[in-house]
């Protein structure tokens, strides 16, 4: 006699997920990663310039204490490669010493070596050596010496914005952003030679060689006669060269640290940028 079997169902239910569901929540998990990592990446952009512009800040101060002790400003910002000074202090042992020239940090304002670095600087190694150019902008009209700090070599600029040093070891540290940076054309792109940047000066004394009523007022070489809300302390052009963030971060002589559009001031130059 045969069993019956009752309760049975001859279906069978599958509490996974079929295939087509698996790849809408794929394409909803890309479409939002789409969306929020562009945004996510702004904002750490946004983290950077305002670093960026933290330091330039204190770069100021830290000038505008080397001004009121020395009544001139620094030759150089952070340092120059290779270039030493004879240390009259003898406060230090009585005898004099060989120092590396770093004449901010006598301000007693700066932290240390990264305040001269921004964030979005791919260069950490701080021995490596750049040669550098005068900024396309730069209205040349001869050639003449940026005079240096105690014996510190004078920096020739010449006629075709290139910066000419006594010997090869005056050059400039890329580690160092407020001294130099990626030069920028017209059109605000950074200019490359090969995979490299090309880097520019953006920290001068004197940026014509030029004096008299015709020569530009906003130049650190006039002192504290140059308006400061015209004079163009220094700037960062690693946010645009770097990320492509269309900007550059700036600090004006009276301590407003800001952004401006790279291909403006590119165009414009330090000496135009705010000057009427």
């Amino acid at each position: 006699m045969g069993r019956k079997y009752s309760g049975q169902s001859s279906g069978r239910s599958d509490s996974g997920f079929t295939l087509i569901e698996l790849l809408v929540v794929i394409a909803i998990i890309a479409i939002l990663a789409a969306i929020l990592f562009p945004a996510f990446a702004a904002a750490r952009e946004k983290a950077r310039q305002s670093s960026c512009l933290s330091n330039l800040h204190d770069i100021y101060q830290a000038t505008s204490i080397y001004y009121l002790d020395n009544r001139k400003y620094p030759g150089v910002l952070w340092q120059w490669a290779g270039v030493e000074y004879t240390n009259l202090d003898t406060n230090c042992g009585g005898t004099a010493g060989v120092h590396a020239y770093k004449p901010l940090y006598t301000s007693k304002k700066l932290s240390g070596d990264a305040e001269f670095s921004c964030p979005d600087n791919p260069t950490n190694n701080k021995s490596l050596t750049v040669q550098v150019v005068y900024p396309p902008s730069v209205p040349l009209a001869q050639s003449f010496s940026v005079v240096g700090y105690k014996d510190t070599p004078a920096l020739t600029h010449a006629v075709g914005n290139n910066v000419t040093f006594p010997t090869a070891a005056e050059q400039f540290y890329p580690f160092d952003s407020y001294d130099i940076g990626p030069s920028l054309d017209t059109n605000g792109n950074p200019v490359k030679q090969g995979a490299s940047y090309v880097y520019e000066i953006h920290y001068s004394l004197d940026w014509t060689g030029a004096t008299g009523p015709n020569d530009y007022p906003n130049q650190l070489k006039y002192g504290s006669l140059a308006p400061p809300a015209e004079t163009v302390l220094t700037w960062c052009s690693y946010h645009q060269a770097t990320n492509g963030a269309g900007l550059v971060t700036l600090i004006l002589n009276n301590g407003t640290a800001r952004t401006m559009d790279a291909k403006t001031f590119a165009e414009k130059g330090p000496l135009h940028a705010f000057a009427p």
